[in-house]
C-alpha cells in the first residue's frame, strides 16, 4: 500500500491519484451460497470446501508416534495391529517385520513413521493371497458428517509421506463400512527410496444405500493395498468411482511387482490425513498426549500394581482387583492379563464395560496382584 506521505508528494507535484495508488482488483460475487472472491467460495462452512476451524484430520495416529504394544514386531505370517490404528492384514503373502521407524521427510515436523520390511518373499501363486495395510479404521459416528447416502456428500482428501524401496503404483481404497462399497485411487511413486507426498481426492458416496448413523461400528476406512493374487489383481474397475466392493476386489492391486515377491522390498509411510474438501492442507500436528488419549478408545494398557482384596462375604480364596481405563473405550474390551504368580485356580472378569472392569481370581494360596493389563476394543 502506497503511504500517505508518498501520495501527497506525487499528487503535489503533477502526478495523478490513479498512478499513486496500487490495490489489487477484487472480483466478489454475493449470493446465498456465500461470497466468491478470485474463484475461492467461502461461507459458513468453509473455504474452498474446507472446513475453517477445529479439528481437520479425522484419522488418528498420522504421524505414526503412538504405539502403545512395543515399537517393532517381527515373524508377522497373518494380520494384527501395530503402531496404534493401523492394521496389517496379511494372507500367504510372506514374512514381514514392522516397526515404529525415525526415518521422516526432512523438515515436515515428523519423527516417526511406519516401517514395514520383508523377511520372507512371496510369489502370490495363490489367488487368495494378499498383504494391505489398514491406515486408519474411523467409527460410523465420526463420519456421519460426510453425509454418505445423500445427494450432498462430501469430497475427502486423503495425503500422506510415502517411500519405497522401488517405483511402482500402488492404490489407496476407501471402504464404506456400513453400504460394503469402496472408492481406489492409484498412487505413483516415481522413485525409489526418495519420501513423496501423496495427495488423492475422493468423492462422497452418494448412492442412496446405508449412511452411516450414530454408531459405534467401524464406518470408514483408509485401506492400501501392496500386493494379491488373482482375486484381488487384474480387474478392469474404474478408478475413482464408488461402487459394490465384490465388483472392486479384483482390481485393488495395480503394481507391476507385487511387493513382498522380494525380501528387498520395504516401505515407509507417515504423515497420513484425512480431511473434508478438495485440497490437502498441511499436515494437523497434534501434542503427543492428545494422539494418546485417542488411541486409548481402541487400546489402553498399563503396567501398574493392582491389588486383588477379598470381599468377605465371597469366601478367603477369592480375589478381585479393580482395572480403571484410561479414556471411554468404544465397547466392552477384551482384557489380557497378567498377575504377580499363578498360585489360583482360574481368572476372569466381571461387571464394568467401556470405563472399566474387575478382574477376578478363584483359588487363591496366598496374596496377589496385577502387574500388567491390556484392553483391546478395536474395529
Amino acid at each position: 500500500m502506497t503511504r500517505a506521505s508518498d501520495l501527497a508528494r506525487l499528487v503535489g507535484a503533477g502526478g495523478s491519484l490513479e498512478g499513486a495508488l496500487s490495490v489489487d482488483t477484487i472480483n466478489e460475487k454475493t449470493s446465498g451460497n456465500g461470497v466468491t472472491i478470485d474463484s475461492l467460495n467461502i461461507k459458513d462452512s468453509g473455504i474452498g470446501g474446507q472446513q475453517i476451524g477445529g479439528r481437520k484430520n479425522i484419522a488418528y495416529n498420522g504421524a505414526m508416534t503412538v504405539s502403545q504394544r512395543g515399537t517393532s514386531f517381527s515373524g508377522i505370517t497373518s494380520s494384527q495391529y501395530t503402531l496404534d490404528r493401523v492394521k496389517l492384514f496379511l494372507s500367504g503373502a510372506g514374512t514381514y517385520t514392522v516397526s515404529q521407524s525415525t526415518d521422516v521427510p526432512s523438515g515436515q515436523g515428523f519423527y516417526n513413521s511406519f516401517k514395514l520390511d520383508n523377511t520372507t518373499s512371496d510369489n502370490y501363486g495363490t489367488a487368495g493371497d494378499y498383504i494391505m495395510i489398514r491406515l486408519n479404521s474411523i467409527e460410523q459416528q465420526d463420519v456421519m458428517k460426510l453425509n454418505y447416502a445423500s445427494s450432498t456428500a462430501k469430497k475427502v482428501t486423503v495425503s500422506f509421506w510415502a517411500k519405497f524401496s522401488y517405483a511402482d503404483t500402488w492404490n489407496i481404497t476407501l471402504v464404506n463400512h456400513a453400504a460394503q462399497r469402496s472408492n481406489f485411487k492409484p498412487f505413483t511413486i516415481t522413485s525409489a527410496d526418495t519420501w513423496q507426498k501423496i495427495e488423492l481426492t475422493f468423492d462422497g458416496d452418494t448412492n442412496s444405500g446405508d449412511g452411516f448413523g450414530v454408531s459405534t461400528a467401524l464406518g470408514l476406512s483408509i485401506d492400501l493395498w501392496l500386493g494379491a493374487g488373482s482375486s484381488y489383481s487384474g480387474g478392469s474397475a474404474t478408478a475413482g468411482v464408488w461402487d459394490e466392493r465384490s465388483n472392486n476386489n479384483t482390481s485393488l492391486v495395480p503394481a507391476s511387482t507385487d511387493f513382498g515377491s522380494s525380501t528387498d522390498h520395504e516401505m515407509y509411510i507417515t504423515g497420513l490425513q484425512l480431511e473434508i474438501g478438495e485440497q490437502a492442507t498441511p499436515f494437523e500436528h497434534r501434542s503427543f498426549g492428545e494422539e494418546l488419549l485417542l488411541c486409548k478408545r481402541y487400546f489402553d494398557t498399563d503396567t501398574a500394581d493392582l491389588w486383588y482384596y477379598n470381599p468377605e462375604q465371597l469366601g478367603s480364596n477369592y480375589g478381585r482387583a479393580f482395572i480403571p481405563f484410561t479414556v471411554t473405550m468404544r465397547s466392552t474390551p477384551t482384557m489380557t492379563i497378567s498377575t504377580h504368580n499363578t498360585s489360583y485356580s482360574a481368572i476372569g472378569t466381571q461387571f464394568g464395560g467401556s470405563n472399566y472392569v474387575y478382574s477376578y481370581l478363584n483359588g487363591m494360596s496366598t496374596y496377589n496382584y496385577v502387574t500388567s493389563w491390556s484392553a483391546d476394543a478395536e474395529l
